[in-house]
């Protein structure tokens, strides 16, 4: 299965919309509902609702006290939900891929403080 281009359009949109809303609410960014939206954009609301499920249990577990960072299950739930449903390798497979998506996104939220100051410079001129 490949996405067509006003999904891809959509979800863009969507992400746009979610990650802007979640200075006011946070309710579009939660993983459950984050993978059920990105699931009927792709065409297979379960598979998106299995994996944003899991990862929001996987959220309900983790409480960032102080300075403490944690992964970002939004960016996991939607990338996950997508490449489950475009390979056809199930929820198993997003699950599995979600989980280092979030990791990673929590390591370039801690780069980004570091590399801002650097590259600020340079694009004031």
């Amino acid at each position: 299965m490949q996405l067509e281009f006003f999904q891809i359009l959509l979800l863009t949109i969507f992400s746009f919309w979610a990650i802007n809303d979640s200075l006011i609410s946070n309710t579009l960014t939660q993983p459950v509902i984050a993978g059920f939206i990105t699931g009927l954009i792709i065409g297979d609301a379960t598979i998106g609702l299995m994996v944003g499920g899991t990862l929001q249990l996987r959220q309900l577990g983790i409480a960032a006290f102080g300075g403490a960072s944690i992964p970002y299950y939004f960016t996991g739930a939607v990338i996950g939900t997508v490449f489950a449903i475009i390979s056809g390798e199930g929820a198993e497979f997003g699950i599995g891929l979600s989980v280092p998506v979030s990791l990673l996104m929590l390591q370039l939220d801690v780069v980004a403080p570091i590399i801002r100051p650097v590259m600020k410079p340079a694009i004031t001129g």
